[in-house]
């Protein structure tokens, strides 16, 4: 199923199959996964979104982006997505990681965010514990590279 949708003057087309949604400004491209929600608006917060089609409601969190330059946390100071919660914790400072390694989940309107290494190597700072509570573009950990 495809739609025409405008957020903000912005058209973008949407296609959906199943809960496997597509979006795309004509620039950027995104695949995410939908689940149902009774919320009754759009709204993006980073990577999280809510949103409603027609008498669906769906809330969910882009997943990748399918084509295009993948932007890289070139100063290692990583940060949070959305206001939430840490609900895991997988690193402790002076920690080597790999690129792409988890290194601790936020949850929001019971959705977890992964939140991942984005190149090799170590922690330098951890800024949050497990249970806190954290705010959009709130620094939760930085890396230096290998």
């Amino acid at each position: 199923m495809k739609y025409q949708l405008t957020l903000n003057n912005i058209n973008y087309l949407v296609e959906q199959n199943g809960t496997e949604v597509k979006l795309s400004d004509g620039k950027k491209n995104f695949a995410f996964e939908i689940l149902p929600s009774s919320s009754g608006q759009v709204v993006r917060e980073g990577n999280f979104f809510y949103a409603k089609i027609g008498e669906n409601h769906w809330e969910g969190t882009f997943q990748k982006e399918t084509h295009g330059a993948k932007k890289e946390i070139s100063d290692g100071v990583i940060r949070s997505p959305f206001p939430g919660k840490v609900t895991k914790v997988h690193i402790t400072q002076k920690t080597r990681v790999d690129k792409d390694t988890v290194l601790l989940v936020v949850e929001a309107m019971k959705m977890e965010y992964e939140i991942v290494a984005p190149f090799d190597g170590v922690i330098e700072k951890l800024l949050v514990k497990l249970g806190d509570q954290t705010k959009k573009d709130q620094v939760l950990v930085e890396i230096k590279k290998n």
